[in-house]
């Protein structure tokens, strides 16, 4: 196992990611950490790699070479079995996928699977966690309510419900807010940095003042390479957000 940094939750060497050897995203190897609890913004233009980032993580096929170890594990994510990167990741990807007539609540208890089992019942503890859970997302009116009836938005706030109740450690959120309005955008954020500190999250997205403003780190990707990775304050006063929307300077 590569060295373990102080506080460090995933330690990444010489990674390389893509669809197949030929069809490598980046030619130079990506070697970065992350620091446990941290609320990192993963931030490029679209096509700079972020949700292949993301899938690479957690070993899947996107992962053609390098090493990803995670939480002290004695092995890279590539040799994980299913279960253990379920105990140990959260992933909501961009389009998720859903049932219509699926109950909000039910939907969002689907959380614990991975520690229950698919036909193991919520503990009195777990109910209570999904009861506030519900509250903290603004959800308590649409708990009886199907998938299939709530609104973009609406469905979009339970994906999220379920993806933070996981009993994970590491939790990747693949440009979460695309279809949230600004109010439901605010309370998502202010949500989000609750869990800071219990947490250690990854999120993809477009919103800079959020990077700026929230999170504790950035990983900055642009055309096949990884611009920066390191503290957010550092990242906007080397003015590195230029390099990557340059439209912004103007």
């Amino acid at each position: 196992m590569a060295k373990e940094l102080k506080n460090t939750i995933c330690q990444v060497t010489d990674l390389r990611m893509g669809f197949s050897p030929r069809n490598q995203f980046n030619e130079e190897g990506w070697s970065f950490s992350i620091n446990a609890g941290d609320l990192i913004a993963l931030i490029g233009p679209n096509g700079s790699g972020k949700t292949t980032l993301l899938r690479s993580l957690m070993g899947e096929s996107t992962l053609l070479s390098g090493k990803v170890y995670v939480a002290q594990q004695s092995h890279s994510v590539q040799e994980w079995k299913t279960r253990e990167i379920a105990n140990i990741f959260s992933y909501l990807p961009q389009e998720q996928p859903f049932e219509p007539s699926q109950r909000v609540d039910g939907f969002v208890g689907l959380a614990y699977v991975s520690c229950n089992g698919v036909l193991g019942k919520i503990t009195e503890e777990q109910a209570e966690l999904l009861e506030n859970q519900l509250r903290l997302f603004d959800l308590e009116k649409q708990r009886e309510k199907t998938l299939g009836s709530l609104s973009t938005g609406e469905r979009q706030r339970v994906f999220l419900a379920r993806v933070m109740l996981q009993p994970s450690k590491i939790v990747l959120l693949d440009e979460p807010t695309n279809h949230l309005d600004p109010e439901a955008l605010a309370r998502f954020w202010n949500a989000l940095s609750l869990f800071k500190g219990d947490k250690t999250v990854v999120v993809s997205t477009h919103d800079i003042p959020f990077a700026k403003k929230m999170s504790d780190g950035v990983l900055a990707l642009r055309a096949g390479r990884l611009l920066f990775c390191g503290p957010t304050s550092d990242f906007f006063q080397r003015g590195l957000i230029n390099d990557l929307f340059p439209s912004l300077a103007t």
